[in-house]
């Protein structure tokens, strides 16, 4: 795989690509901090009916600012979201682009953009995988605590913060 990548907005066209994305770095980066069972809700797996979905939330959902990193051919290596005022909604890498800067990348052109609406603060769940990546770019933990996903399951998570 090469290593060059692009970041831009995202479109609903992008929607497949970030569903992947997703799925491989919540079952493949994070599996050694969650169960089996919050995996599996927390990215099933993707098929025709996830990809429609998020494809029409893209089209219609305009709260969220969402960016992705793409290699030279187009396929989506991860993304990134921002849902102002306040929350950096996610950001997700696919397991094998891991470690190439995809992550600080997008997270570079998300901060970019919050200052630009005048955000002044980031908030955010951390998964336990990702902490150690806000750390590093300026997060402070506000508290341990629990993230309630589709099904009603509760996952851990770090409640995080960066002032801009």
């Amino acid at each position: 795989m090469s290593s060059s990548f692009t970041i831009r907005v995202s479109t609903p066209e992008d929607a497949e690509g970030i569903l992947l994305a997703h799925y491989s770095a919540v079952h493949e980066t994070a599996k050694n901090d969650y169960s089996k069972a919050i995996l599996n809700v927390w990215s099933r797996p993707v098929d025709a009916g996830r990809i429609a979905a998020r494809r029409t939330k893209m089209g219609t959902d305009k709260s969220i600012i969402s960016f992705v990193a793409v290699d030279d051919l187009g396929k989506v290596l991860g993304f990134g979201e921002l849902v102002p005022p306040v929350t950096l909604g996610a950001i997700y890498v696919a397991a094998s682009a891991g470690r190439r800067g995809v992550a600080s990348a997008l997270f570079e052109k998300l901060e970019v953009k919050a200052r630009e609406l005048g955000m002044k603060v980031l908030r955010m769940d951390s998964s336990l995988t990702a902490v150690p990546f806000y750390i590093g770019h300026g997060f402070r933990e506000l508290e341990r605590g629990t993230h309630r996903l589709a099904d009603g399951l509760m996952m851990n998570c770090v409640v995080m913060e960066k002032t801009l």
